[in-house]
């Protein structure tokens, strides 16, 4: 694996615990757009024919972003309860656990396992994120 994906895959796995937030902040930005303020009093009618729900209903439905977030919080939601208990142990120490407090050797004390099968894991649960993202097959 390319260490830019390793990285951007890393990137994910810190992001999970906020994830649901962003998600949610991500549909309240397409739910309610911010709009600048008209000047115009005029009685013009809108160009579009469809309803205000629809349009929002839509862009909610295929907004790219907004996608490709939801696919990688359920690919990493499949990882982890597919994982190990040792490794979402591993996992939770070392990327969501701020201020990061242990090393690497703190953390293979904590598991009971070696620093080396701590990596171990931690490369088998990045390598099974990438294969469910389609990153690698």
């Amino acid at each position: 694996m390319k260490k830019g994906t390793f990285r951007m895959l890393e990137s994910l796995i810190e992001d999970y615990p906020t994830m649901d937030r962003y998600i949610k902040r991500v549909e309240l930005e397409i739910e309610y757009p911010w709009q600048e303020s008209d000047d115009n009093i005029g009685g013009s009618r809108s160009a579009s024919a469809t309803s205000v729900t629809e349009r929002t209903g839509l862009k909610l439905a295929t907004d790219k972003h907004l996608r490709l977030l939801r696919e990688r919080k359920k690919a990493l939601d499949k990882v982890i309860s597919e994982a190990k208990p040792e490794t979402i142990e591993i996992i939770r120490l070392w990327y969501w656990t701020r201020p990061r407090t242990k090393t690497w050797d703190g953390i293979a004390e904590e598991v009971h396992y070696s620093k080396r099968m701590c990596h171990l894991l931690r490369n088998e649960f990045i390598d099974e994120l990438a294969k469910e993202l389609g990153e690698i097959h």
